[in-house]
């Protein structure tokens, strides 16, 4: 970004975007041909934000060809505008950070947006959260009295608590921060995280994408009736391993504490979820994820019988 000290405008912001976008298309295609696009946003925008998307293209030298809502973009990439007795088309649009529900009218081969809702607040990362809590064991399934991964909060506490204290006497390495001195200092850690909170997020989606996988792979087998190599009576489970310390290694550590010493006392902790377990971590979200699609059922006075597709988009909707 040039002169980057001075304010920048979120249009600007997306000029640079939509620039590093045009030269991977570019790459691609294997000329520069590319003057304009079709512009995708989401069904809640207003007036304002549109133009300022537009502009965002206009000033890194793309032409707007066209500016259409992302259920309708959904709908029309599956050819459903063109199905027959297809009335009306529910789009689910479930990422990383939000929820977008949106009812879609076809008529004559023109899609319109009858009305849309959705939840800001959820997303792929609630559902990270809820893995990463339960691998902490702050979560009780299965009725039972005590947390599966009992005791794996507590090693995130004293890796945590570890840290600081070396943070507090590490002086800069050859401007090295203290992540960096750790991953000099530990090679372990280029292929095993430690057990942080924040490594069990990133753990957390890494088992729920592993668990969708699985259970992929699993219904293709059912379809194509192919036999599965593991035992039938077991359901899908997947494992992760991160880098903690038991008590006594923090006891030694406490004594004498160096980058070293913290390394050499690092052992590794597992972690497993099944798919029962994930599913029931998570079931309070999905219920959250249907509130928005019966409020707009209601408001658009429809049931779920009127539907006659529905489009799911967007990478939580695998999940």
């Amino acid at each position: 970004v040039p002169d980057s000290e001075s304010p920048i405008a979120p249009q600007q912001v997306g000029a640079y975007v939509v620039n590093y976008l045009a030269q991977l298309t570019q790459d691609f295609l294997g000329h520069d041909n590319v003057k304009s696009a079709v512009i995708c946003v989401p069904a809640k925008f207003n007036a304002h934000q549109r133009r300022q998307t537009a502009l965002a293209f206009t000033q890194a030298g793309i032409k707007v060809a066209r500016i259409v809502e992302e259920p309708t973009a959904a709908a029309l990439a599956y050819g459903l505008h063109r199905k027959e007795g297809v009335d009306y088309i529910l789009v689910y649009d479930f990422g990383g950070g939000t929820l977008d529900v949106s009812l879609l009218h076809v008529s004559d081969g023109f899609v319109d947006v009858m009305g849309s809702d959705g939840d800001d607040l959820l997303g792929g990362a609630d559902f990270d959260a809820a893995v990463a809590h339960f691998l902490m064991g702050d979560t009780v399934v299965n009725g039972s009295e005590t947390p599966v991964n009992q005791g794996k909060k507590e090693v995130v506490t004293r890796v945590a608590t570890l840290l600081r204290q070396l943070a507090k006497q590490q002086t800069s390495t050859q401007g090295l921060d203290l992540e960096q001195q750790l991953a000099h200092s530990c090679p372990a850690l280029t292929e095993i995280p430690l057990c942080t909170t924040s490594s069990f997020h990133t753990i957390g989606e890494q088992l729920k994408i592993a668990l969708s996988e699985a259970n992929t792979h699993n219904d293709d087998n059912e379809e194509q009736n192919t036999p599965s190599t593991e035992d039938k009576s077991e359901e899908p489970k997947v494992h992760a391993t991160c880098l903690g310390l038991d008590d006594a290694a923090v006891e030694e550590l406490q004594a004498h504490l160096t980058l070293d010493s913290f390394c050499k006392h690092l052992q590794p902790v597992h972690l497993e979820m099944t798919a029962t377990e994930y599913q029931l971590v998570v079931q309070p979200l999905l219920d959250r994820s249907a509130l928005p699609v019966k409020r707009l059922l209601h408001d658009l006075d429809l049931t779920e019988h009127d539907i006659d597709e529905v489009v799911m988009v967007g990478g939580t909707s695998r999940a």
